[in-house]
């Protein structure tokens, strides 16, 4: 990673806190023991990467329609309902 000049830095800070600002407002779902077991069950037996895998068991849990323009790997998940809006 690229070190930032010291006359970089204010900008840096600034664009530091316009994220953390932002991120603020965003509602954060826990991930509860119910996604915990459908995540469990999917593991190694579905072929995506763990972060994935753990938002779709949210959304399966949820009974929650997952959007997402990564259609290739999060329709590998049973039970998911996704789709791509951008199209």
């Amino acid at each position: 990673m690229k070190r930032a000049k010291p006359a970089q830095l204010p900008v840096a800070y600034a664009k530091l806190n316009e994220l953390h600002q932002d991120f603020n407002t965003r509602p954060v779902l826990m991930f509860d023991s119910a996604m915990a077991e459908i995540f469990g069950k999917l593991k190694g037996r579905v072929h995506v990467n763990s972060a994935d895998l753990k938002i779709a068991a949210m959304a399966i849990a949820r009974g929650e329609l997952l959007l997402s323009r990564n259609l290739r790997d999060f329709r590998r998940v049973p039970d998911l309902r996704v789709e791509d809006w951008t199209v």
